[in-house]
């Protein structure tokens, strides 16, 4: 199964986040995640979320 990540789905992990942040990563996120065996909804729906939570709403960091 291929999972396509939209923007709405970014959009409801992370309201807070840009249009701009939220549009630029999904083409590299829908090719990435079935070549790291993300197959299903379950597997995505967390690691966007871990993601969006490590990255304070897939903003830029500075560390």
């Amino acid at each position: 199964m291929t999972i396509t990540v939209i923007a709405a789905t970014l959009r409801r992990i992370s309201p807070v986040a840009s249009a701009g942040i939220i549009n630029h990563p999904l083409p590299a996120l829908t090719a990435a995640l079935p070549t790291r065996a993300i197959t299903t909804d379950r597997c995505a729906a967390h690691f966007l979320a871990r993601a969006a939570h490590e990255s304070d709403s897939f903003g830029p960091l500075a560390e």
